[in-house]
């Protein structure tokens, strides 16, 4: 059974990244070529690339602890602009 949870896991994981990276990625393409978007509608695409932003930390948080189960887990650090960190999860928030 424990087996059965990992591998579905590690499944599950990997089945949610690709359409979670093209809707993030879409999302950018959307904001960076469209300059005629109203405030609104950027505003919502914002909201959404940052909410599928954070269900791909969640996946790639799963697929961690199914490296962690399986002793293939590799520290990687990085470094992160807290002010930019803090200014979208405000964004998320309001």
């Amino acid at each position: 059974l424990d087996q059965f949870k990992t591998n579905l896991i590690r499944t599950v994981s990997h089945d949610f990244r690709t359409p979670l990276n093209a809707i993030v990625n879409g999302l950018d393409e959307i904001q960076e070529t469209e300059a005629n978007l109203s405030e609104h509608a950027f505003k919502v695409t914002k909201v959404c690339k940052h909410a599928s932003a954070f269900l791909l930390y969640l996946v790639s948080d799963l697929l961690d602890y199914y490296q962690l189960k399986t002793g293939a887990f590799q520290i990687k650090k990085e470094w992160v602009n807290l002010r930019e960190l803090i200014s979208s999860v405000t964004d998320l928030l309001t």
